[in-house]
């Protein structure tokens, strides 16, 4: 699977049935390619498979030119040429301007859970779900370990968690969370999810409120808690939306990135060709809730966002507030663990709603953004670990067997670009509608 693009690098991950050698041949000509990359030896100490020859395997290349369309085969040795996969991709071409810095994301690490993938509907086990098979060896830190990892050797300025740090808010999850986020090298930001009992999580990570702002060369980042969002009766709503129109106000002229848990898109809306369509959501539920009642067919449609994941009244609220700013670079969120990308047009226009997939299970990533003057670009990334990229095989097959088959998102959900001159948060209208770089700081601004 071609999973990430970036301008200069992809990366593919895959699995075979027996340990094998492989490679991958490309170009930029499709009946010349002339470039080999293959895969680098599993990093395991007492793994003594040679280089590349492993079932779950990870290949980079490298040196790639930006905006350019190359053709490749990846090549198993003693395979069949029908199984032999082939195609073609382009490369990202990097906004305008000049490079500021990179940030990453994680979402959904649930520290603490045991069990992934498990569904029950009306006393009936639908799928027992799986565990990693060391037993001292949680796969949420295999998983998000090997996470930071990577992020640690990027060169990220800094990483952003977006909620579900911990699975059931127990006594020793929060500090668990903590001791595993500690190993980023660079400054952290955690984002409240409903996983998350509100106190230990302010308590644990030193916050006196669970939406707050901070700065980076002059770019604005804004964290929002949208535990309040899920029911217009939230006494705290209020407070929450005075604050940020408040801040929204007093950074008028920057850019700004809003990272939260839950998406706000009042329904969804997949990119054309996904697997998981309109169609296929309404026979899936409708067939469960035929078989398992009512309850089964709401489980499906909260799982997949078809039900809005906050109230579609103060989600209208929250895009008025962004619409009138007219300088927010994306809303970025987690909660569904799927890649996603969304627009609400009769709100904001095409403001791009962002969501990335869970870090701790299938596709177990995290997402590097990079900012420049004319906007950013970003990419999702699979660890490439043989440990992890197993791990994410096991649970990519426990989620197709209840029918959430689309978590990865297609490739441009994964990885795209996003111009700052390009966007228009006013609404569509029916005729249609037709960066300032500063200092650098890391301020953490709470109310």
């Amino acid at each position: 699977m071609l999973m990430t693009v970036t301008d200069t690098t992809a990366v593919f991950t895959w699995e075979t049935s027996r340990p094998a050698e492989t490679s991958i041949r490309y170009g930029t000509e499709k009946d010349q390619l002339d470039q080999t990359a293959k895969p680098g030896a599993p990093k395991r100490g007492n793994d003594q498979a040679p280089p590349g020859a492993s079932r779950f395997q990870s290949c980079e290349l490298r040196n790639l030119k930006p905006g350019t369309q190359y053709y490749y085969v990846c090549h198993i040795e003693n395979a069949a040429a029908s199984n032999q996969a082939a195609g073609r991709f382009t490369t990202l071409a990097p906004p305008p301007g000049e490079e500021l810095f990179s940030f990453a994301t994680m979402t959904d690490t649930h520290v603490g859970q045991q069990i992934v993938a498990r569904l029950s509907l009306r006393g009936k086990l639908i799928s027992p779900g799986i565990r990693w098979p060391e037993p001292h060896r949680p796969f949420w830190r295999l998983a998000v370990g090997a996470a930071i990892d990577e992020i640690n050797a990027s060169g990220a300025a800094f990483t952003i968690i977006k909620g579900d740090l911990t699975d059931g808010s127990t006594a020793n999850e929060f500090p668990q969370a903590r001791q595993l986020f500690d190993r980023l090298t660079r400054p952290y930001r955690v984002v409240h999810g409903n996983h998350d009992a509100a106190a230990p999580f302010l308590r644990t990570f030193g916050l006196a409120k669970p939406w707050y702002t901070f700065d980076h060369q002059n770019i604005h980042f804004v964290i929002l808690d949208t535990e309040p969002l899920a029911s217009d009766k939230d006494p705290v709503l209020d407070a929450e939306l005075d604050w940020l129109a408040r801040d929204l106000r007093d950074h008028a002229d920057q850019w700004t990135f809003v990272l939260l848990h839950r998406p706000i898109l009042p329904k969804l809306e997949r990119a054309s060709g996904e697997a998981l369509t309109e169609e296929l959501l309404q026979l899936g539920s409708g067939l469960l809730g035929r078989i398992y009642g009512s309850g089964a067919s709401h489980t499906i449609d909260l799982a997949t966002g078809k039900t809005p994941s906050v109230s579609p009244n103060a989600a209208r609220k929250l895009a008025a507030l962004l619409r009138a700013h007219g300088r927010i670079a994306g809303v970025f969120a987690g909660h569904l663990h799927r890649n996603y990308v969304g627009h609400w047009p009769e709100e904001t226009g095409n403001l791009p709603y962002v969501e990335t997939a869970s870090t701790k299970e299938y596709p177990c990533g995290y997402a590097i953004t990079r900012v420049f003057t004319g906007g950013y670009m970003q990419s999702y990334h699979t660890p490439r670990d043989p440990q992890c990229l197993h791990w994410s095989a096991m649970t990519q097959d426990a989620y197709a067997r209840i029918g959430l088959r689309s978590k990865a998102g297609d490739l441009t959900e994964r990885n795209f670009v996003v111009p700052f001159d390009g966007l228009r948060l006013s609404p569509k209208r029916p005729s249609g509608d037709s960066s300032r770089p500063g200092r650098s700081e890391e301020n953490l601004r709470q109310p």
